[in-house]
């Protein structure tokens, strides 16, 4: 697993606020989570900040594997249970 993925899904079982961000996306239609991805490539357009490229990976990377995300904090909830 690499290492921005890992640290999501470590986040998301610290912050509750990150998981219910990857949460909400998970529930987003396919229509959704492309409308949110344009508007994501717009904001972060010309952006170049360190903060704005860590951001931007995130949500990337959220909006492509948030299933698999969400599997992963589960199994390791469950398994910390």
């Amino acid at each position: 697993m690499d290492h921005a993925l890992e640290e999501i899904i470590s986040a998301c079982l610290i912050d509750s606020r990150i998981r219910d961000l990857v949460e909400s996306i998970a529930s987003m239609s396919k229509e959704q989570r492309e409308e949110f991805k344009k508007k994501m490539n717009i904001y972060f357009a010309g952006k170049s900040a360190k903060e704005d490229v860590q951001a931007y990976r995130f949500y990337k990377l959220v909006l492509e594997r948030h299933r698999e995300i969400l599997e992963e904090v589960r199994k390791r909830e469950r398994s910390e249970g």
